[in-house]
């Protein structure tokens, strides 16, 4: 269960880091966003954002803990 909430952790601050650093995935993180929230106003930026970065989230941890079981699967299975 630690390694879990370890890998989860990891892959949360992975995510914020490239959203941070990358303009094309907070422009992704907005057109996911526009899916979710049916805003089209200058002011219904933040609640678009916030809706994609929470999917956008969920994704990058499930797919983290995926990767882990993955890898962990794989690394058992050789010895």
């Amino acid at each position: 269960m630690r390694r879990i909430l370890w890998v989860a952790g990891v892959s949360l601050a992975l995510h914020t880091l490239v959203f941070i650093l990358f303009d094309r995935y907070r422009d992704l993180t907005l057109n996911l966003g526009a899916l979710f929230v049916h805003g089209h106003d200058i002011s219904d930026i933040p609640p678009v954002m916030g809706a994609g970065f929470g999917v956008l989230a969920i994704i990058v941890i499930v797919a983290g803990v995926l990767f882990d079981r993955l890898v962990q699967f794989l690394w058992h299975d050789s010895e």
